[in-house]
């Protein structure tokens, strides 16, 4: 008999272990940042969007961040095909720096995945490491020195 209370006590105790594990990893979705950043120079900028696949350009509104660092807009959604992506806004006139940040998720439903990049120069870009193969991504963007009004900004991202 104590010896059945002893199995049965450790069972309960083992149990009690991975539901505490189960709690921990789900609550790691919003605040965890499971994918490398790294601010790029604009010539390893070049030599990324120059030597790999074809990259995609496209236009979004470039808002004026706020103090907090929450304002920004959506944009360049993708399904990851590879573990990496590059991105830089190329043109943004009347800012002279962008912030961006990578979200998981459906554009505008995600959560950040990646460390805030703030202050990078226009034409440098930002490359993300880690990505999981077959999953929503989108960027949000914003801009400490552009006009409060904001403008158009050309942005290009490539996966590699």
């Amino acid at each position: 008999m104590k010896k059945m209370r002893k199995i049965l006590s450790a069972l309960l105790a083992m149990s009690m272990v991975f539901t505490l594990l189960a709690v921990s990893a789900s609550a790691a979705g919003p605040d965890v940042h499971p994918v490398r950043v790294q601010a790029l120079t604009q010539e390893e900028t070049d030599a990324i969007f120059n030597t790999r696949g074809a990259a995609i350009t496209s236009t979004t509104f470039l808002p004026r961040n706020n103090l907090q660092g929450t304002n920004g807009n959506a944009c360049a959604p993708f399904k990851a095909d590879t573990t990496s992506v590059s991105f830089v806004i190329k043109q943004a006139p009347g800012a002279v720096t962008y912030n961006v940040q990578l979200y998981m998720g459906p554009i505008g439903n995600g959560y950040r995945v990646a460390q805030y990049d703030k202050e990078l120069p226009i034409n440098n870009g930002a490359a993300f490491y880690d990505l999981i193969i077959g999953q929503s991504y989108y960027f949000m963007v914003s801009s400490n020195d552009v006009a409060n009004g904001g403008c158009t900004a050309t942005y290009t991202y490539q996966t590699f």
